[in-house]
């Protein structure tokens, strides 16, 4: 049983040192809300999942700080989920997930663009997770391309979120 009370295993000691690097206040550490101990953990920037978190997922199969390289070879969701423990239905996904089937899918060489991510995002997770320093990779994809992306489809500025995804893809194929 963990602290909680429930079957979850949760690592409350490494995530209150974390919590405290990381310049929070471990008393503000929900031990009867798996939820709001999550949401805590994620405002003060670290990963749920690092300590054991199982609030709304299917277990999998882990293999150190992210899942195995296949469950998610996007690299977008990698940035999202694993690295700021959202949900895989959150905002930024959802907003990037509609410009991929509306705007981009319609553009000129907008399907070569899927297509060629689809083949080459795959290996760029691989290679990322495999990394020391991934975390901080997936966390900048996420601050540097993926909200301004974000920000740039929701003004309309669909060329723009295009050419900032393209050299995010240009980049990371780089690492």
């Amino acid at each position: 049983m963990g602290r909680n009370g429930s079957s979850e295993s949760f690592d409350y000691e490494n995530a209150e040192l974390d919590i405290l690097d990381a310049g929070g206040d471990p008393d503000y550490l929900n031990y009867n809300d798996r939820e709001k101990r999550d949401e805590y953990l994620r405002k003060v920037g670290l990963n749920p999942k690092s300590y054991g978190s199982k609030v709304g997922e299917k277990p999998k199969k882990k293999s150190g700080w992210f899942d195995e390289p296949e469950d998610d070879p996007c690299f977008l969701t990698s940035a999202c989920v694993h690295a700021r423990g959202l949900p895989d239905d959150c905002e930024e996904l959802t907003v990037l997930r509609r410009y991929r089937d509306g705007y981009l899918r319609n553009r000129v060489g907008g399907e070569d663009a899927i297509r060629k991510y689809y083949e080459t995002a795959p290996g760029i997770v691989a290679k990322i997770n495999r990394m020391p320093e991934a975390e901080a990779i997936w966390n900048s994809v996420f601050e540097d391309t993926i909200l301004p992306c974000v920000a740039m489809i929701k003004g309309n500025r669909m060329e723009d979120a295009f050419e900032l995804y393209r050299s995010c893809v240009l980049r990371l194929e780089s690492v």
